[in-house]
């Protein structure tokens, strides 16, 4: 019965349960269509008020394997776990299943990768990302700034390159038999990224221009 709407039934539909509220007050899901009122539940034998056996209606257990999830009826909550090595700090981290951010703080500039735990009550599953916190050391050029970041990661096979500071960015990508797989020079806002996008998977070698003086050249594994 797939793509149903409980508000807006066909007039040929003569019962629908969609099960996905909770039950009423008797532990009896009411059917909604043409015969509305229709009762459905999960019976057991027990005693009803008369004292005699009887089909009694048992209390709907809500938890994973059963319908229950898309109303109020059980909710399924996914919750996100970031999981950091080398001593890094994560703060501020927030999210569900569909999107999220965390603040990961490290003790030293160089490459590292994080981990993404989700978990909720059908299980759990833990993706790798390569992240790259850069600290270039002050070279001594004017025109370019001590302590420049950025961040450098991959997702879906789309290299991301996040700037901390304004200015005009060159970044190439080779694969590691040496060809081009991508370049693009933009101006850049503090806090935008520029994506290239990867033809497969393997690494990649990153470098990164600004200003037209080269900042750094890092290594970068596309999965």
């Amino acid at each position: 019965m797939a793509g149903l709407d409980r508000n807006n039934l066909p007039s040929r539909v003569i019962t629908y349960w969609d099960i996905e509220d909770k039950a009423d007050n008797n532990n009896v899901f009411a059917s909604v269509g043409s015969k509305a009122g229709v009762p459905l539940s999960n019976f057991v034998i027990g005693e009803n008020s008369r004292g005699m056996n009887d089909h009694i209606p048992a209390e709907p257990l809500y938890s994973s394997g059963t319908p229950f999830i898309d109303g109020s009826g059980y909710n399924v909550v996914t919750t996100p776990t970031w999981i950091v090595r080398n001593l890094a700090k994560v703060t501020n981290a927030e999210g569900d299943d569909e999107s999220g951010s965390a603040e990961v703080s490290f003790s030293k500039g160089g490459d590292y990768a994080v981990q993404l735990l989700l978990d909720n009550s059908y299980g759990s599953h833990t993706a790798s990302y390569p992240v790259f916190n850069i600290t270039g050391k002050d070279s001594g050029i004017s025109d370019i700034e001590g302590n420049e970041r950025m961040n450098v990661y991959t997702v879906d096979g789309i290299l991301f390159v996040e700037f901390a500071s304004s200015g005009e960015y060159t970044v190439s990508v080779h694969d590691i038999t040496g060809r081009l797989a991508g370049r693009s020079t933009r101006r850049m806002l503090a806090g935008d990224n520029m994506s290239i996008s990867l033809s497969k998977g393997g690494i990649y070698v990153v470098s990164v221009e600004k200003d037209n003086q080269n900042m750094r050249t890092i290594k970068v594994l596309n999965k």
